[in-house]
Formats: structure tokens, C-alpha cells, sequence
């Protein structure tokens, strides 16, 4: 079982103004990932693997998914 904590930064300074949600899959099912607003448009996502596999970091902004910009965290 893995339970290190896994942080993603993510700069919207340059996106305009709209809202970040960001989401974790594992599995085809969703794991909780907390986003922390660091100040100047810099958020840190924060969530725990607790399986050692693929999860998928969806990234949306303004309601809108960006496209091509997810990541793949292969836990190990």
C-alpha cells in the first residue's frame, strides 16, 4: 500500500479568469485530491495513492477540460 502524498503545482497566471478543478482517477473510479490556493494564481493538488498504478490527473479550467494537458502518475 502506498500513502506518500503526491503534490502537482499548477500556475493559472497566464489562463485569464475561470476556476480550476482538477480531478484523480485510478482504476476508472475517482480518488480525492484536495487543491490548496497558494497565492498568485499557484495551487498545489494534493492527493494520496494508495495503489501502486496508473492515475490520471484531469485538469479543467473555466469549466473546460485542457486538452492535452493531464498527467499520468505510474505509482510504483
Amino acid at each position: 500500500m502506498i500513502m506518500l502524498v503526491m503534490c502537482i503545482t499548477v500556475d493559472t497566471g497566464s489562463a485569464g479568469v475561470g476556476e480550476l478543478d482538477v480531478s484523480v482517477e485510478v482504476s476508472g473510479r475517482h480518488i480525492p485530491a484536495k487543491t490548496v490556493d497558494k497565492g498568485f494564481r499557484i495551487y498545489s493538488v494534493q492527493f494520496t495513492p494508495r495503489v501502486a498504478t496508473r492515475h490520471l490527473v484531469h485538469i479543467y479550467f473555466a469549466g473546460e477540460q485542457l486538452t492535452g494537458k493531464f498527467m499520468l502518475c505510474i505509482m510504483k
